[in-house]
């Protein structure tokens, strides 16, 4: 394979402190992409190759001296426990007035039969999911199911997974308007995208995204696309 990509792709992973494995070969590529992607282009970047090889050495060689030490992370495939326990009153109408107390049965795409939820806008997002040509299945995920560690070593659940028909995997948190922007979620955002970009780097596990849903997307968006559209993603 010729081109900017490969060797540009090269030129990271021969760094001495790069890691020979997967996740680091495919890091080393989407960051080459952006190079060239910011350069307008592999023919825009094609006279200045050998100077931007260079350029990206004494940048990662910079990064590596004042970087903080690292730990080694693992991926492993595990799936979702395939019945909960339920002490809920059952609720088949998923349209009506909302309760927290109750579990909403019906689905057709969700990985359970049954599922509950914190708000009513939760609740419609998974309305939303479920009735989506674009969706393949969903979750709503329960303590346990995926486990992100965040800055502060304390183990993070966002609420829902979904598969695309695409073969996209994502993660979704909801939250209230007035706390998508204060510190906690934040730190939970950031250390969702890294746990998203090191399964996807991985390279057996697909693509994943993480996505943080405001409570008022879902006054409009009737569909999967028109949320990720409205959340920014």
């Amino acid at each position: 394979m010729g081109g900017a990509l490969p060797l540009l792709r090269d030129v990271i992973l021969t760094r001495d402190f790069v890691t020979a494995d997967r996740a680091a070969a495919g890091a080393a590529k989407r960051l080459a992409q952006a190079v060239i992607d910011g350069a307008g282009g592999e023919e825009k970047l094609a006279a200045h190759l050998s100077t931007v090889a260079n350029s990206i050495v004494l940048k990662l060689n910079g990064f590596y001296q004042q970087a903080a030490p690292t730990y080694t992370e693992t991926v492993s495939d595990q799936v979702f426990a395939p019945v909960r326990l339920n002490s809920r009153t059952i609720e088949s109408n998923r349209f009506g007035p909302f309760s927290a107390r109750a579990s909403y049965d019906g689905w057709t795409k969700s990985l359970h039969s049954l599922n509950w939820f914190d708000s009513t806008p939760e609740r419609g997002l998974a309305n939303v999911l479920d009735a989506d040509a674009d969706v393949e299945l969903w979750a709503r995920i329960q303590r346990g199911d995926i486990n992100i560690t965040t800055d502060a070593g304390s183990n993070y659940n966002p609420d829902f997974f979904v598969r695309g028909t695409d073969g996209t995997n994502y993660l979704l948190e909801m939250k209230a308007d007035n706390k998508i922007g204060t510190p906690d979620v934040q730190s939970r955002k950031k250390a969702a995208e890294d746990w998203a970009r090191f399964v996807t780097d991985h390279g057996d596990l697909g693509t994943w995204r993480y996505v943080l849903v405001a409570e008022n997307v879902m006054k409009t968006a009737r569909t999967f696309a028109a949320v990720l559209q409205q959340a920014g993603a």
